[in-house]
């Protein structure tokens, strides 16, 4: 049987953990400014393979064989450029075929999520705030959580 096309796998926040951060940002100033500008809000999931990055058969092995699984992590520090603002996020147990795992938070003027992976300056939180994933794949056909022929 030919396997399921994949976008990407990634670690997918629900919705109590976006709501949490949403808050987090609005008790700053200046992030909170900045998402009143934005042009799209995300805060969706964290990309763990790219479709792009599909070569990395030990990240895609990793992906298919806990597909379902819920991860611990912790957000770490918040990015922005003029293209998109994001969070720095660590998950341990997960590898990562990016050089800076993060969750896109919002994007500007023509920017797209992609552009997050182009942050250059990240300033950390006081404290990193706990949050928890489930690794699930995104296909053309939508977001699965469970087994992928």
């Amino acid at each position: 049987m030919e396997k399921t096309e994949f976008l990407y796998y990634g670690i997918f926040i629900n919705n109590d953990t976006r709501l949490k951060l949403i808050e987090y940002l609005s008790n700053i100033w200046r992030y909170d400014v900045a998402l009143s500008f934005s042009k799209k809000q995300y805060l969706h999931h964290c990309t763990v393979l790219h479709k792009t990055a599909s070569y990395k058969k030990d990240i895609l092995s990793f992906c298919e064989s806990h597909l379902g699984e819920k991860f611990s992590g912790k957000i770490t520090a918040v990015g922005e450029s003029g293209e998109a603002m994001a969070f720095r996020v660590e998950f341990p147990d997960v590898p990562f075929a990016g050089k800076i795992p993060h969750i896109t938070i919002a994007t500007f003027s023509g920017g797209k999520p992609v552009d997050s992976n182009y942050i250059e300056e990240w300033e950390d939180l006081e404290e990193p705030v706990e949050i928890i994933g489930t690794l699930g794949v995104c296909t053309p056909d939508g977001i699965l959580f469970g087994e992928v022929d």
